[in-house]
């Protein structure tokens, strides 16, 4: 005797696959969108990127507090991986905004660098 299962439907495989394959997408975007919104301010990195090419006067007047006392010179953010900074000309502030709100500064006619904490990180 046969047992028959009437009015159930399945759904093909191929569909489940489809099914699961779009809802991982979803998954890591909205875990990128988390991540990008907890550890990055998009006003505050614009804002970091105006400071790029003026003097160390002007960088100081901008951010309200001398370098040393902003300077995060902490040995967790190497450079290493970044490059060293072009030189554009001198007087002028090179900024690289990097992960987490720490900035690095770099001034050419001083050849001074510094790590700044620009946004919550």
């Amino acid at each position: 005797m046969k047992l028959a299962y009437k009015g159930t439907s399945q759904i093909h495989p191929f569909f489940q696959c489809i099914a699961a394959l779009i809802l991982s997408i979803c998954v890591v975007e909205v875990a990128k969108a988390i991540y990008v919104t907890q550890f990055t301010d998009r006003n505050q990195m614009d804002s970091i990127y105006q400071l790029q090419g003026r003097s160390r006067a002007q960088v100081e007047a901008v951010l309200g507090e001398p370098m040393e006392v902003l300077a995060k010179n902490d040995p967790r953010y190497p450079l290493a991986g970044y490059g060293r900074p072009k030189i554009k000309s001198f007087s002028q502030a090179s900024v690289y905004p990097l992960r987490y709100g720490i900035a690095y500064i770099y001034f050419d006619d001083t050849k001074e660098c510094f790590w700044i904490q620009y946004a919550g990180g």
